[in-house]
């Protein structure tokens, strides 16, 4: 990115690699993501860092090390909310980085780091929206505390949950209702209820 003062006023400029090497083992898809979170993280420099002196052609080096560190952690920051912002989280398939990712449009590794530093009240906000209601009672192979209520079937904790989808491997959920599975309601690959595609749940952030 270039900052360039013209006729009074300042304007930035943006450039995107647009041939990348043939040689790198990746994809499209994968490139113009890249591409895609690089705009947003040089639009965020523009919005929040522009009164300084920014990658100028003419003095690379004019802002002191750990100030362009923490610049760069605010630009990726902005990034990250930008393209994945808090009102995409509506179900349990959002806390999935693969899932995450295409919806957004975004490469893993964003899509895994926006997860890591999600806010617990949104994590609580879709877990009380979940879909329990076919969710086995407290059993030995499931350690959760589940409200014996008939008409709450949240579970008390957030913890609780993470922990049975960080290790089930009979733990499913459906990409279309977000209706969970287990070895209890689990035929074939499709939802039981709504004929979505199945997706494991162990793979969630």
């Amino acid at each position: 990115m270039a900052k360039v003062q013209k006729n009074g006023k300042t304007k930035f400029l943006v450039y995107l690699a647009i041939d990348p090497d043939p040689d790198l083992p990746y994809s499209e898809t994968t490139i113009k993501r890249r591409q895609y979170f690089t705009l947003a993280h040089e639009i965020g420099h523009i919005l929040l860092h522009g009164r300084f002196v920014l990658n100028t052609w003419d003095n690379m080096n004019a802002i002191p090390e750990a100030v362009a560190s923490i610049m760069e952690v605010e630009a990726h920051w902005f990034a990250s909310r930008l393209l994945m912002p808090n009102y995409v989280f509506r179900t349990l398939n959002d806390l999935i980085p693969d899932l995450l990712a295409e919806k957004c449009g975004v490469n893993l590794t964003p899509a895994t780091k926006r997860l890591k530093n999600l806010e617990s009240n949104i994590r609580l906000s879709i877990l009380y929206g979940a879909r329990l209601d076919k969710w086995p009672r407290h059993t030995e192979n499931y350690a959760l505390s589940i409200p014996a209520t008939p008409d709450d079937w949240r579970m008390e904790t957030w913890e609780s949950f993470q922990e049975v989808a960080a290790t089930s491997q009979l733990l499913y959920i459906c990409s279309k209702c977000s209706l969970l599975h287990t070895e209890k309601t689990l035929w074939g690959r499709s939802c039981e209820e709504c004929g979505g595609t199945l997706v494991k749940i162990n793979g969630m952030i």
